[in-house]
C-alpha cells in the first residue's frame, strides 16, 4: 500500500511539475513579447500591410506601407515584386478611406492609385443582359 501512495504522489508531483514549467514559459513568452515589442516575427512599427487582394491558392495583391511609402506587391509562392509606388497621401492613418470617412474597397483605392498615372479603366455602361 505504501508503494502505490508514494507513486500516486510522485505522479501528481511530475504534472504539477510540467504544469509549472508551461506556466512558467507562458510568462517568459509575455514577458520578452512585451519587452521586445513582438518583433520576432511580429508587427513591425515602421512596416504595415494595409490590403490584401487574394489573386489565386498561392498568389495575392498587397498594399504595402513602409516609413511612410507606399507600394504596390505582387506575391506568389516563389517572390514578390513591387508592381508601383503609391500616392501616400491615399493612405494618411495607414488604412485607405474615403473623404466621408468610410473605408474604401481595394479595387477603388487600386483605380484610384492607377488613374494617377494615366491608366484608364472602361466604365460599366450597362448590366448584364441589357443589351448593351
Amino acid at each position: 500500500m505504501p508503494d502505490t501512495v508514494n507513486n500516486v504522489f510522485s505522479a501528481l508531483g511530475t504534472i504539477a511539475l510540467v504544469i509549472l514549467i508551461f506556466i512558467g514559459a507562458g510568462w517568459c513568452a509575455k514577458l520578452m513579447g512585451k519587452h521586445y515589442g513582438g518583433r520576432f516575427g511580429g508587427a513591425s512599427p515602421s512596416m504595415k500591410v494595409l490590403e490584401r487582394l487574394p489573386l489565386g491558392a498561392d498568389s495575392a495583391l498587397l498594399i504595402v506601407k513602409v516609413n511612410g511609402q507606399v507600394f504596390l506587391l505582387g506575391a506568389a509562392q516563389q517572390q514578390i515584386t513591387l508592381l508601383r509606388e503609391l500616392d501616400a497621401g491615399l493612405y494618411p492613418d495607414d488604412s485607405p478611406h474615403e473623404p466621408d470617412g468610410k473605408a474604401g474597397q481595394f479595387s477603388d483605392v487600386l483605380k484610384k492609385s492607377l488613374q494617377t498615372w494615366g491608366v484608364s479603366f472602361p466604365g460599366k455602361t450597362g448590366k448584364k443582359g441589357d443589351g448593351q
